[in-house]
């Protein structure tokens, strides 16, 4: 049974929040939701379907698309990506992987994503941007589908979705590879669960509902932020509902059934969200409620109100430049502020509802600014959230406000819909500029902004040296045949291509692992070694030894049973990242642990964590076999090392601390 469609087309102006589709069916009697007529269900014709506005909108979703290939193409991945890569190249697709912390973060979805992408193109960004790209062009026509939902199939209408197109805020996050895991997936869950939810609103079919808890479902294996969704939905809902205050909160009420299904798939992803001990939950330090109010004001002021009109044209600068943190002056502030008053005051003028329109906006926010603090307070970052060199790096990272332009997004639409059916006999009003006229202005303004902060961002994400020390590697770097690939040190890149602060992950072995055929980092032969140097080019290496053991005394100078040993050494060893090599026999294999020591300052605490060998018998050596450890960084002098945690008899011929060189021109 369909509802009878109108002879004529919405005009200019009402409220379109008939299903884009054009699917106008009524609920059977057997639904216990009733149908809510919020306006006249647009004819079902090819004209109406693919108007005036949708051909500028789809010139503007590929416009977007154009800028975000443009500004991501000449960078690469940097150290989540590279890290999460490697943790995936590392690992099976198991339950225990899938459901690794990252960063808090409890993100199957996510995890599963880089399994894929490091057996399928490992290390190769521009399928990552392709990717990006194919996935931003099926979210931009989503939110045109459901902005004119909301706000009809007109031109003033494309306000909303250029502010939600090419504002600033899902810049950063669209570029960094790893951060548009989490924030593409969640804007498709949020505004294919809109899209759903109004069906069923305007229908009262609840099979829309339970589409709109898939999409929330599927969000949430990527970013747990997609549970904004139970805030923002009730809010429409309240928007879009006709009668008065309480009729709508009566309305909103009637539709528990929905609720209920959309928080179901929630509750179930807080169970090993929680179970999981999630460090959002369990905060290392006491946030003063100063500070939360501090860190929720500079985010407002310096960050949301620039972002929603374009950006803040310029960045602060890192020794890593490619970092997302604004640098808004407060005139972008102030216009920020100018907008927001004038978007409320075009939702008094139109009678949409200006209450909701700010909440809309205001709640998600403030929840966001919550979780954001919660999670900066955690761990190593704790202390340094909301004073930092004079300003609040955390507040000003767009990477922690992108989800706010679905609801943004929303909201704005209302405040352009028609609003409440006029009395019949309107008041004379003054003389004023008709939204039609000033939504293209507004919405060109906020595009040359917002193309202006992305010419200064892409100039800083373009200085990432990832790319070219990837594309070195490659180049250079031997292919592995049995028998003649040479093993490689495994010395630290350099530090502007992964800081030290990441510890094993700055090492080619860790680094490189997601690489088919990539190099070897076990035993070979002295003189048949490679290296990269800081360019990432690979080469034939020599080694510089700083420190040794004593001339050798007998046929095996150190021999352990299976118990702990300690190798003392010529001269004490200066802290720094050392290659430390062990020639050893040993028949069949033992796992080790290699500490150090240093009997001349005893400090326990100035060490790293122990670091885990492997002691193996080589093929084409018979009983000898010759082991290295690579990149073993320490933060005090030692004068021993120390090997404990052995199950079988090891001998160790020599122990050689100190750092590969280049020793000839690029392998390969």
């Amino acid at each position: 049974m369909r509802d009878p469609a109108p002879a004529t087309a919405p005009a200019d102006g009402e409220l379109a929040l008939a299903d884009p589709a054009g699917d106008t069916s009524a609920p059977p009697a057997a639904e216990p939701a009733e149908p809510v007529e919020l306006t006249p269900a647009a004819p079902d014709s090819a004209e109406r379907r693919w108007s005036g506005p949708d051909r500028v909108a789809a010139a503007l979703i590929a416009l977007h698309l154009a800028v975000l290939a443009w500004a991501s193409l000449p960078g690469s991945f940097i150290a989540d990506d590279l890290m999460r890569s490697s943790e995936a190249a590392g690992s099976g697709l198991t339950w225990k992987y899938l459901t690794w912390d990252v960063f808090g973060h409890l993100a199957p979805g996510y995890r599963l994503v880089f399994w894929l992408q490091v057996r399928i193109v490992p290390l190769n960004h521009d399928a990552t941007v392709a990717l990006v790209l194919l996935l931003q062009g099926c979210v931009g026509a989503l939110a045109w589908s459901v902005i004119r939902s909301l706000s009809g199939r007109s031109y003033r209408s494309l306000l909303p979705l250029v502010v939600y197109l090419f504002s600033a805020l899902a810049l950063p996050s669209l570029l960094w590879w790893a951060s548009a895991l989490n924030l593409i997936p969640c804007h498709l869950a949020l505004l294919g669960a809109t899209r759903w939810h109004l069906q069923s609103v305007r229908t009262g079919r609840l099979r829309p509902a339970w589409y709109a808890a898939l999409a929330i479902a599927g969000g949430l294996l990527f970013w747990e932020k997609t549970a904004l969704a139970l805030i923002e939905l009730p809010l429409l809902t309240f928007a879009v509902l006709p009668g008065g205050v309480r009729e709508r909160i009566a309305g909103v009420a009637a539709r528990w059934r929905q609720w209920a299904i959309y928080a179901l798939p929630v509750g179930l992803f807080a169970i090993p969200y929680v179970l999981a001990g999630s460090s959002y939950l369990t905060p290392s330090e006491h946030v003063p409620l100063a500070g939360v109010a501090k860190f929720t004001g500079t985010m407002a002021w310096r960050a949301l109100l620039p972002g929603l009109v374009g950006g803040p044209l310029d960045w602060t600068r890192f020794v890593q430049s490619y970092f997302a943190v604004a640098n808004a002056p407060d005139v972008m502030s102030w216009l920020g502020l100018a907008g927001v008053a004038a978007v409320l005051v075009v939702a008094v003028r139109r009678r949409s509802r200006p209450g909701t329109v700010a909440l809309l906006v205001a709640i998600p926010f403030l929840v966001t600014a919550l979780l954001t603090v919660f999670a900066r307070a955690v761990g190593r970052e704790a202390g340094g959230v909301f004073v930092l060199n004079g300003y609040q790096p955390s507040a000003l990272d767009y990477r922690y406000l992108s989800d706010l332009l679905v609801p943004a997004a929303l909201a704005l639409a209302l405040a352009l819909s028609p609003g409440r059916a006029q009395p019949s006999a309107p008041v004379p009003a003054p003389a004023r500029i008709r939204p039609s006229v000033l939504a293209p202005i507004a919405a060109g303004i906020v595009m040359l902004v917002s193309l202006t902060s992305a010419i200064a961002y892409r100039d800083s994400w373009r200085q990432n040296p990832v790319g070219a020390y990837l594309d070195n590697v490659k180049a250079t770097l031997p292919r592995s045949k049995p028998g003649s690939t040479p093993a490689m040190y495994d010395n630290p890149v350099p530090e502007l291509v992964f800081s030290p602060f990441w510890g094993a992950y700055t090492h080619p072995s860790r680094l490189l692992r997601p690489l088919r055929n990539g190099p070897k980092y076990s035993a070979a032969p002295p003189g048949f070694m490679m290296m990269l140097d800081p360019q990432g080019r690979a080469h034939p290496a020599a080694f510089v030894t700083v420190s040794t053991t004593p001339p050798a005394k007998g046929n095996c100078p150190f021999w352990t049973t299976g118990k702990a040993l300690t190798v003392p050494l010529t001269k004490p060893v200066p802290a720094g990242d050392w290659t430390v090599v062990i020639s050893y026999y040993v028949k069949g294999s033992t796992p080790a642990r290699l500490s150090t020591v240093d009997f001349k300052h005893p400090d326990p605490a100035s060490k790293l964590p122990p670091t885990s060998l492997m002691f193996t018998t080589q093929e084409k050596v018979g009983f000898a076999g010759f082991g290295q450890v690579y990149g073993y960084t320490v933060r005090a002098p030692f004068t021993h090392i120390y090997l404990d945690q052995l199950t079988a008899p090891v001998c160790v011929l020599k122990v050689e601390v100190g750092t590969p060189v280049p020793a000839g021109g690029p392998g390969g």
